[in-house]
């Protein structure tokens, strides 16, 4: 998908969305997938089915929990739609590739939770969510993203998933037993993530500048899509922060933003793990 949209050196076509669309949509692929991930960050929806975030009207209800089907699903499914239609494609291959990136961020951590207590080889699927394998000197996906920004961030973020799999070694149990290793898992492994999605973010702010017409339309849009996901994150260590870098990656003209700003406040908040 990326080959076809945002890593493409032209803007893509009608018949590059509708491949990369098909790809999204195999069986049980990743469409599949976005259409049920959960944001463990919030509470998990009432009552005593854990995956009802699969069902439409359960996610329409909780969004925020329910943030596949929720909030990332409208914005893949529009851009395809906007894309295949030929409105402004960069700008639609953008949102697409922000919107991904976050679902195998929600991914890593969504696998570790349902290795607690459904399946204890999603401990190794969280692995492939950020790597896309097993092998911490060559990742794909996500973990690539971080690595070119940031090899310590990398390698902390690696090492959460390695804990992880400490974790259920030792925790044999299903449900595991051990709920204090398991916070510590995720603590440990949200942490660098949330560092590495900050420096994603950092860096896209700083290309805005040095494009023009639909290029830095399209990394405005990346800003909008992403900045917009990483605000619970942001604001639940400073509210004044998240306000002020709320309005440079939700502002849609260069004119609009303090990225200086925004980049400090960043380094502020997301400091190395």
């Amino acid at each position: 998908m990326g080959a076809l949209l945002w890593k493409k050196g032209t803007p893509p076509t009608a018949t590059d969305f509708t491949q990369a669309r098909d790809s999204y949509a195999v069986d049980q692929g990743i469409g599949s997938r976005v259409a049920r991930r959960q944001d463990i960050h919030y509470p998990e929806v009432p009552g005593s089915d854990k995956f009802a975030c699969s069902t439409a009207s359960v996610a329409a209800q909780y969004p925020d929990r329910c943030a596949g089907p929720g909030k990332l699903k409208p914005i893949i499914d529009q851009a395809f739609v906007d894309g295949i239609a030929g409105n402004k494609p960069r700008v639609q291959a953008a949102r697409i590739e922000a919107a991904l990136l976050w679902f195998f961020y929600l991914s890593t951590l969504s696998e570790e939770w349902t290795s607690s207590f459904d399946n204890m080889s999603d401990v190794d699927s969280a692995c492939g969510y950020l790597v896309g394998g097993v092998d911490r000197s060559s990742p794909l996906g996500l973990g690539e993203y971080i690595r070119q920004l940031d090899t310590e961030t990398y390698d902390r973020a690696f090492d959460g998933v390695l804990a992880g799999r400490c974790w259920r070694d030792f925790d044999k149990a299903l449900p595991a037993t051990c709920g204090a290793f398991y916070s510590r898992v995720n603590a440990q492994l949200d942490k660098a993530l949330q560092r590495g999605l900050a420096l994603i973010l950092r860096d896209r702010l700083s290309r805005i500048s040095g494009l023009s017409g639909e290029e830095q339309e399209a990394a405005i849009a990346f800003v909008n899509v992403f900045g917009g996901l990483l605000d619970r994150a942001v604001r639940a260590l400073d509210a004044t922060k998240a306000d002020q870098l709320k309005t440079t990656t939700q502002a849609t003209a260069l004119a609009n933003m303090n990225i200086s700003q925004a980049q400090g406040i960043l380094d502020t908040l997301f400091a190395c793990p």
